[in-house]
C-alpha cells in the first residue's frame, strides 16, 4: 500500500484537513488536532503534502505533553523522507523533553 496525499482523500476528510490547517494557523490547536486525529482514523495512510502543518501539530503535542504523539508525527515525515532536517531536529528534541522516570536504586 502506498502513502495518502490530500488529492486520495473522500472529500470530507479533504474538508476536515483544510479546516484543520485554517484552525492551526489561527492557533486553535486542539481543534486542528481533533479533526487530523479523525482523518488519520479513517486514513491510516494519510500523509499530508506540506509537512509545516505536520510540525505544528508536532509542536502542539509537545506542549500538551503527548510526547508519543508528537514522535509519530516526526516518524511520519521521516518514513518520506528520512533525511528531513527539521523532522529529525523535532524528533530529537522530542526525545530529550521526554520526562525521566527515577527509579530507586537499592544501595
Amino acid at each position: 500500500m502506498s502513502l495518502k496525499r490530500d488529492c486520495d482523500l473522500s472529500p470530507v476528510n479533504r474538508d476536515r484537513i483544510a479546516q484543520a490547517k485554517v484552525a492551526a494557523q489561527s492557533k486553535n490547536i486542539s481543534y486542528a488536532i481533533s479533526l487530523y486525529e479523525i482523518v488519520l482514523k479513517e486514513e491510516p495512510l494519510y500523509r499530508p503534502a506540506e509537512n509545516d502543518f505536520l510540525y505544528t501539530i508536532a509542536m502542539a503535542y509537545v506542549k500538551m505533553g503527548k510526547y508519543q504523539m508528537a514522535c509519530n508525527i516526526y516518524d511520519r515525515i521521516l518514513s518520506v523522507d528520512p533525511r528531513d532536517g527539521d523532522a529529525l531536529a523535532g524528533l530529537k528534541n522530542v526525545e530529550a523533553a521526554i520526562p525521566r522516570r527515577s527509579f530507586p536504586w537499592k544501595e
